[in-house]
């Protein structure tokens, strides 16, 4: 997996930098260890121009999990992307559907804030 070109050719929906950490996460069982900041939106030409994260030999740092609800959203619309591919359509749009409910919620009342999206979203992942 050292030319990013060839992933996102296969996978054309994804809209985030795959990582090690996204393939190490798959093989060790433990999604929960994910940052939701790591699923952000990165334009397919800004992902093509960096290095591929499977020939650096550095861990990659941490994405800062978002704070703004829709950008929390959209997180999770790459994470169902990402759990389509490697886990099948039927987890894929289970948490396609929990991250529009958690959406929902977060626009219409008032208690729960973009920080609790997130904090459903990696409960969701554990």
């Amino acid at each position: 997996m050292n030319d990013p070109l060839g992933l996102y050719e296969k996978f054309s929906r994804l809209n985030f930098n795959v990582g090690v950490r996204h393939f190490r996460a798959i093989v060790r069982g433990r999604l929960g260890d994910l940052p939701v900041g790591s699923f952000g939106d990165t334009p397919l030409h800004e992902r093509l121009t960096q290095p591929s994260p499977f020939a650096q030999t550095r861990p990659e740092p941490l994405s800062p999990d978002p704070t703004i609800p829709s950008e929390v959203h959209r997180c999770g619309f790459n994470m169902a992307e990402w759990l389509d591919h490697i886990l099948g359509p039927v987890f894929g749009d289970a948490f396609r559907r929990f991250n529009d409910e958690c959406h929902r919620l977060s626009c219409h009342l008032q208690g729960f804030t973009a920080r609790s999206h997130v904090h459903c979203l990696k409960a969701a992942l554990a």
